[in-house]
């Protein structure tokens, strides 16, 4: 691991998690070195958790106690607007009598030392399919959100340019199709009231468990996932009891996710409580530190070719791509299947010799410029996880 990445991890961990560590007293003496922390704890989303320790254990001054201090600030305002923002949603969707789960970080967050720790770039809701339409629309009209893209699962509904809700009626998209996804469609199965005739539901703690690790294996299939979730699973296995756990265990075996749950709750303690590296939480190290908080182009590409067997098989699947997939770039065919053919024609010759062409032609030449070293790690990684 670079010392950058090593030192960042270490502040986290000693921050949320009260792991000990030593600071060397010069650490923040190198100009360069702050920097470059700063634009890494940015990039995965978690620079307010470093600005927060850093300031505690006064290591800042001048120029850089500012830019850290303003991080901090910033952070803790984002917290209560979306407190706010929540509050809001939660009320127009119990007066328009809608049963609705919170999801990800607005629950998550309450794991954390302080809420605002725990960032998040939306707030996520999920209702049932049957009335996904109607709170989409109470949401608009009675907050004066405006609607943004809509998906197969759910659709993003802004209040202004720099927050998100995201109304899901599903988990998960269409395009997963594996036995965890199969579990998370039968979400209410796991929910409850939050209170006595509440419409606000909660997920039971082994099924909100189960989700958080199927959301990290669908990134991490997507090229990577960052820090932030392995810090959420460390803080969520404190909290369970071997009860739950036997449960979480046992819906992680059925979705065929036990093999990578184990790894990633490794490298969770390998992180935050100091425990030694194996050979595949150390290759998983390598994937999600290169893949950054989103994934990179690199990564994506070596999951999509592990995937799909291999470099032809991978172009193949880049050609000729689904049918829901196609009929985002031509709708027509929703109407009229039969043109699903005429329109993968015309999609090919756009790949050929239309604007995007020298794109896609880099894309696939960029198969051939990545070290074999490097996706043979990937590989190993993903057959000993039996991530597929």
């Amino acid at each position: 691991m670079e010392r950058i990445n090593e030192f960042l991890i270490q502040l986290i961990g000693n921050e949320v998690c009260g792991r000990q560590i030593e600071l060397p007293p010069d650490i923040m003496s190198d100009e360069q070195f702050v920097i470059d922390l700063f634009v890494k704890a940015n990039e995965y989303g978690v620079a307010h958790i470093v600005a927060s320790n850093l300031s505690r254990h006064k290591l800042l001054s001048g120029a850089a106690h500012r830019a850290y201090a303003d991080c901090l600030y910033s952070s803790v305002f984002k917290n209560e607007k979306m407190n706010h923002i929540f509050e809001c949603v939660c009320k127009t969707l119990d007066d328009g009598k809608i049963p609705y789960i919170p999801l990800k970080g607005t629950v998550l967050k309450k794991l954390y030392p302080e809420p605002w720790m725990r960032s998040s770039v939306d707030i996520d809701i999920l209702v049932h399919k049957r009335d996904f339409d109607s709170a989409s629309q109470l949401i608009k009209d009675n907050l004066g959100y405006r609607q943004g893209n809509q998906s197969d699962h759910d659709v993003t509904l802004t209040p202004d340019g720099n927050s998100l809700v995201e109304l899901h009626f599903r988990l998960v998209e269409d395009e997963h199709k594996t036995a965890w996804t199969k579990i998370l469609d039968d979400v209410w199965d796991y929910a409850q009231p939050a209170e006595e005739n509440s419409l606000c539901y909660v997920l039971d703690d082994s099924f909100f468990c189960f989700y958080h690790l199927s959301h990290m294996a669908k990134h991490i299939m997507h090229g990577g996932c960052g820090i932030r979730p392995f810090l959420d699973l460390w803080l969520m296995n404190r909290k369970l009891d071997p009860a739950i756990k036997e449960k979480t265990q046992s819906l992680l075996k059925k979705g065929k996710l036990l093999k990578f749950a184990e790894c990633a709750e490794q490298l969770s303690r390998v992180w935050f409580s100091g425990e030694a590296h194996t050979e595949t939480t150390q290759l998983m190290e390598n994937y999600i530190l290169k893949g950054g908080m989103f994934g990179t182009k690199e990564t994506r590409m070596l999951y999509n070719r592990q995937h799909h067997g291999g470099k032809r098989k991978h172009i193949f699947k880049r050609i000729f791509i689904p049918y829901k997939d196609l009929a985002y770039t031509y709708p027509i065919i929703k109407k009229y299947r039969f043109l699903t053919p005429i329109c993968e024609i015309c999609r090919l010759f756009s790949m050929m010799f239309g604007k995007k062409r020298k794109f896609r032609k880099a894309y696939l030449s960029d198969l051939d410029n990545v070290p074999k070293e490097y996706a043979d790690e990937i590989r190993i990684l993903f057959e000993s996880v039996e991530l597929h």
